[in-house]
């Protein structure tokens, strides 16, 4: 497990790798009006991550505290 985190591995990354060319064709050829798609847009069995929404005030207590004590 601490090696999975350290270098993922597996279908779901599997599959993010196979969705970054095509991923990267479509948003380099789309046009202005057109909607950025990312890696996991080509597969449907995965839900999009919803990333935590931090304020630039939380992101640098978070580097700070990182930077003091990186192993937690």
């Amino acid at each position: 497990m601490a090696y999975a985190t350290l270098e993922p591995f597996g279908s779901m990354v599997d599959d993010l790798r196979a969705g970054l060319a095509p991923a990267m064709t479509h948003n380099v050829n789309r046009g202005e009006e057109g909607r950025a798609i990312g890696p996991f847009d080509f597969y449907p069995w995965h839900e999009p991550a919803a990333a935590p929404v931090e304020t630039p005030e939380e992101l640098a207590a978070r580097i700070r505290r990182e930077l003091i004590d990186p192993h937690g």
